[in-house]
């Protein structure tokens, strides 16, 4: 089946987003009526001692961090920065317990969102017969999986040779950056599937509106295509809605995470060019800006192409409103564009603000007055030092 096809195409991102705890194991099962389900693997009781021992591995590494951040001061900065220094690693150790432990209330509902997903992927293929193109969603699920793994590697080496790191310091690398870009990875890899269900009902759409160039006026010829698209279409809307809920709080949290530690990087990078602290270090600098931003970036841009394409799928209903024929027809997709109107595919973090281009101009602009407020600091905490009188 189509359907397990999809699922198949799609198992390295769930074995990965599995294994770090951001959703239950699965498997499919068949039901009496031969029909395949999606539901909750034996395997998800391992995320009990997962999440256990992650807590302990946290607790083992947030004393000697504190210590690390109330005894070091990097490069002479003020307290404001040490300040950075020491929420920005917090914030990452209880965003990664907040991810297990949701996925672990959630569990169920977490499984029906992806069992939802991989349904519409049957309804679509079985009733309009499309090419569904499982060899792009399966690069973009390994380039989920493939793009951290080398950041991990370029990290870790660059901060052993620039900064002289441990294999504590390292740890401590690998754990933020699983959760930093693996998370938005798999979120943006959920929302360019509804992406690419607008651009089929669109083009399902357009196919139409070629046909109807061949059909006499008042003949209903695709009423019932026109039904399943509508169908598809509230399929799709509860897919988005189960995205905002199931995923809403991790993404808010992630995205909170990223509007602090942007400024700190951005001044951290300044300071490097500044004091000259040589190529590798200034390279170091600008990847860890690079992992704050870009996953960032790429939610954003993804959640922005739906918004797009759902007003391109708009102009296409009131187009074929004009050509269709059939009364009946007619009747059908002024349904579907009411639906389009009412029921819009938006993204948000959990209600606290819409995911879009809109939300990346508003980053950009308090990341800069955030920095200019930084360097404000520094150079007033500067000017009130005392240099003590030799003798």
């Amino acid at each position: 089946m189509e359907s397990r096809n999809l699922y198949q195409t799609l198992k390295p991102t769930f074995y990965t987003a599995s294994l770090l705890g951001m959703i239950p194991w699965m498997r499919i099962k068949k039901t009496e009526s031969n029909c395949e389900k999606l539901i909750i693997c034996e395997a998800s009781r391992i995320q009990w001692i997962y999440v256990l021992l992650e807590i302990v591995l946290l607790l083992c590494l947030l004393y000697p961090k504190w210590l690390y951040v109330t005894t070091t001061e990097m490069f002479n900065l003020t307290n404001i920065s040490s300040l950075f220094e020491f929420i920005i690693p917090y914030s990452l150790y209880f965003g990664l317990g907040t991810i297990c432990t949701l996925t672990l209330i959630r569990a169920e509902h977490q499984v029906a969102l992806i069992d939802k997903i991989i349904k519409i992927d049957q309804k679509l293929d079985r009733n309009f017969k499309l090419d569904m193109n499982y060899k792009k969603v399966q690069r973009m699920s390994v380039l989920a999986i493939c793009l951290p793994v080398i950041v991990y590697i370029i990290i870790v080496i660059l901060d052993i040779y620039s900064f002289k790191a441990n294999i504590y310091t390292t740890l401590l690398i690998v754990i933020e950056i699983i959760y930093l870009v693996e998370f938005p990875f798999y979120y943006g890899c959920l929302v360019k599937m509804v992406c690419r269900w607008v651009k089929f009902m669109t083009l399902i759409l357009q196919r139409k509106i070629r046909e109807s160039q061949e059909i006499p006026q008042g003949i209903d010829f695709c009423q019932n295509d026109i039904k399943a698209l509508r169908d598809v279409y509230n399929n799709v809307s509860d897919v988005v809605a189960g995205i905002n809920k199931e995923y809403g709080i991790q993404i808010a949290q992630r995205f909170i995470l990223n509007h602090i530690s942007l400024p700190y990087y951005s001044y951290f990078f300044y300071l490097m060019i500044k004091e000259e602290r040589g190529v590798l270090p200034i390279i170091d600098t600008v990847i860890w800006l690079g992992i704050f931003a870009l996953p960032v970036v790429y939610v954003a841009v993804n959640c922005e192409s739906v918004n797009r394409a759902s007003l391109k799928m708009a102009y296409v209903v009131h187009k074929a409103i004009r050509v269709v024929p059939g009364t009946r027809t007619k009747i059908d997709l002024n349904m579907l564009s009411l639906q389009i109107t009412d029921d819009k595919f938006e993204f948000s973090a959990f209600g606290l603000f819409m995911i879009n281009n809109s939300f990346l101009t508003f980053i950009k602009g308090m990341t800069t007055y955030m920095v200019i407020l930084i360097q404000f600091d520094i150079q007033e905490s500067t000017r009130n030092v005392t240099v003590p009188e030799v003798s």
